[in-house]
């Protein structure tokens, strides 16, 4: 199999971890469709350069990361890209800051199922070394079939059941992804024989990216994002998700 025909990558401030891991994905998928905001220039020239030079792959600037008062709406932003582009065939949602293996076979495939590979951390980013071996970096025990990599054939009544091609109603990065999974029952939710390596902190960055970029230079508005995320964590602990969604939205069921 040729692997996945449409990937679509949220990058706002992770230009310089989107250059390691687009060459990647680029082996494995048709086409690759960067979401950025209208004001990361940076992610915008990288995407302009491996078009020019003739790569498969599309960026579509959008302001949906921070409508209705929200801080990181990431869902909000898949959205907008789904219903930007005709889907069909397999799609994998991954983060910038996820590098897939170089080599994957994708037998594997069978529509009907979610599949989110295991994940390594690389912390902090800057230790990655493309030679060291993946084995030396921990493996997360992830319980969730997490937003890092998510991937789904486009004909999967699932993906397709709720009135949204994804969850949009979340202030921050968190908690989109989570409701995205719960659309396949638990059977159906499936490990592939590959593993990827995350780059950073993970369950962090929900509300936009505060850790030191690559050459060490710090994000102006580290802070406040990072105190942010503590806070939601506190509050989550008191009084659930409530706090997390837009005031025009129901809690979730969960």
């Amino acid at each position: 199999m040729s692997g996945i025909d449409l990937a679509v990558v949220v990058c706002v401030e992770f230009d310089d971890l989107l250059a390691l891991s687009l060459p990647r994905l680029l082996r494995h998928c048709g086409h690759v469709r960067i979401v950025t905001s209208p004001a990361d220039k940076p992610t915008q020239e990288l995407i302009r350069g491996y078009g020019l030079a003739g790569y498969p792959v599309s960026c579509l600037q959008t302001g949906a990361f921070y409508e209705r008062g929200a801080a990181f709406n990431k869902g909000a932003a898949i959205l907008r890209c789904l219903e930007s582009v005709e889907l069909h065939g397999w799609i994998a949602l991954a983060d910038a800051d996820t590098l897939w293996p170089a080599e994957i076979c994708w037998e594997f495939l069978e529509i009907g199922n979610l599949y989110t590979p295991p994940r390594r951390i690389v912390h902090p980013a800057e230790d990655f070394n493309e030679a060291t071996d993946w084995a030396a970096w921990p493996r997360c025990e992830d319980r969730e079939f997490a937003g890092y990599t998510q991937i789904f054939h486009a004909g999967d009544p699932r993906f397709r059941q709720a009135a949204k091609l994804y969850p949009d109603n979340w202030r921050h990065a968190g908690g989109a992804d989570s409701l995205f999974q719960d659309r396949w029952p638990v059977a159906r939710k499936l490990r592939p024989p590959f593993e990827v390596l995350h780059l950073g902190t993970p369950w962090a960055n929900w509300h936009g990216r505060w850790e030191a970029r690559l050459d060490g230079r710090e994000i102006p508005e580290a802070a406040a994002r990072c105190w942010a995320q503590q806070e939601m964590r506190r509050a989550r602990r008191s009084y659930g998700f409530a706090l997390e969604l837009l005031e025009d939205t129901d809690p979730p069921a969960n």
